[in-house]
């Protein structure tokens, strides 16, 4: 079989896990308490509250993105920067672990696409250091949630994760050493050379910038989580925060799927229901954060990636009169 014929098959093997494990945990969860809980929240306002932040969780992801592209380019206009950016998530919602969204890169007026690809790598980096930064402690503390006594080994374990990984991201050429005598061994290193090349552009300030607006992110988006998930049930916040770190971290963990759909939903199952969240519940918080931050910008970037095409065109039609 033709490796793009691999590709046809893998990508729809992934698309039928996702809806067939989504359609499970449907069954399994009961469609009516669903409804239910669609038809009567109980605090309809912080559902609200979690579909406006999705404006910060945005305008922080942009942020750090248009950083690291100046980093190449300082001319490069912030429209350019949304504008891939955008075009990113779209080309990302496709993909397990929407890995797809590196392809913002070639979506930038820019000639090295090597450097602006090292750098979309680069900016999924620092977003999957603040998921272990905080993920673990939420898997802790969820697995834990029947044993009291392991709470001193959770915030000793939470303290541990922070400074670690405060510190490699904060030292972005310890990642590059460690990148650089892996690739020794690979066929390829020449091009890896070339991706690893785009972390030589930040320098230690650059970093700090970086992780700071990525652990903003981070929190925006959990906070959009427990809001969505109290909006259905009054369940604590420390239960909820816990559950939601938990979550994405299980998530970020099994890309196995297209969108992610069904592993999102099944980990939010388990992670909440430890705390005697109800299975409906934890379905519909988890399955509305993939609306509200995958899906809607999903969409959105379908207009910035018509808007070459469409400048295209006018330009020719432009040259025909």
């Amino acid at each position: 079989m033709a490796v793009g014929g691999w590709k046809k098959w893998i990508f729809g093997l992934r698309l039928a896990l996702g809806i067939g494990v989504l359609a499970v945990l449907i069954v399994f969860v009961k469609p009516g308490t669903i409804l239910e809980a669609v038809r009567s929240p109980e605090r309809s306002w912080l559902f609200i509250i979690a579909a406006v932040l999705l404006v910060p969780n945005l305008i922080l992801q942009w942020l750090r993105w248009h950083l690291l592209v100046r980093r190449l380019d300082d001319g490069i206009s912030p429209f350019s920067t949304f504008a891939s950016l955008m075009s990113g998530m779209s080309a990302g919602f496709i993909t397990p672990g929407r890995i797809g969204e590196v392809s913002r890169s070639l979506f930038l007026p820019v000639s090295d696409r090597w450097m602006t690809t090292g750098l979309a790598v680069l900016d999924k980096w620092y977003a999957f250091l603040t998921v272990i930064m905080f993920g673990g402690w939420g898997v802790w503390t969820t697995l834990a949630s029947s044993s009291p006594g392991w709470t001193a080994a959770g915030v000793f374990f939470l303290a541990a994760a922070v400074i670690s990984v405060w510190a490699v991201g904060t030292h972005p050429h310890w990642t590059r050493n460690l990148i650089y005598w892996l690739s020794l061994a690979s066929p390829r290193r020449g091009r890896i050379k070339r991706l690893i090349g785009s972390i030589d552009l930040l320098g230690p300030a650059e970093a700090r910038i970086l992780m700071v607006l990525s652990l903003l992110m981070y929190f925006v988006y959990i906070i959009q989580f427990c809001l969505l998930i109290k909006a259905f049930e009054p369940v604590g916040w420390y239960q909820a925060l816990a559950g939601s770190a938990a979550t994405m971290m299980v998530k970020t963990f099994l890309p196995i799927s297209w969108g992610d759909l069904g592993v999102r939903e099944g980990a939010a199952i388990y992670c909440f229901g430890r705390f005697g969240v109800e299975k409906g519940t934890a379905f519909q918080g988890a399955f509305l954060l993939f609306i509200l931050n995958i899906l809607i910008p999903a969409l959105l970037g379908l207009i910035f990636l018509e808007w070459p095409i469409l400048k295209m065109a006018r330009q020719k039609k432009k040259e025909n009169e």
